[in-house]
């Protein structure tokens, strides 16, 4: 129990820092970044788990790079639920970049 809450503290804190790094993220505070963390966890256990193993055959063909379209929409599963602002002609490809920088969990 102590370990997922350190864990879930720590995706808090690099999306605020990936915040700050990167222009086309904004996040309004902590609480914000708290519950995206949770939201994303959600996300990528559920949804992106069905994917990964629907889409198999795919990520063998192409050596694995569909797993970072994968990892691309599961970002974008918060940005409805949560509001991050960010830019709103936003695209897959800064999604996908932003998943290669996210820590796996």
């Amino acid at each position: 129990m102590r370990s997922w809450l350190i864990h879930w503290l720590l995706k808090a804190v690099s999306i605020l820092i990936v915040a700050q790094i990167l222009p086309g993220i904004q996040v309004s505070g902590f609480g914000a970044a708290f519950i995206a963390a949770a939201v994303i966890a959600i996300a990528s256990a559920t949804l992106g788990l069905v994917l990964k193993v629907v889409l198999f055959p795919f990520a063998i063909l192409t050596l694995g790079l569909v797993y970072l379209l994968v990892n691309g929409l599961m970002l974008k599963v918060p940005r409805r639920v949560v509001r991050i602002a960010s830019e709103p002609t936003e695209g897959t490809w800064r999604r996908v970049s932003r998943a290669t920088f996210r820590t796996p969990a």
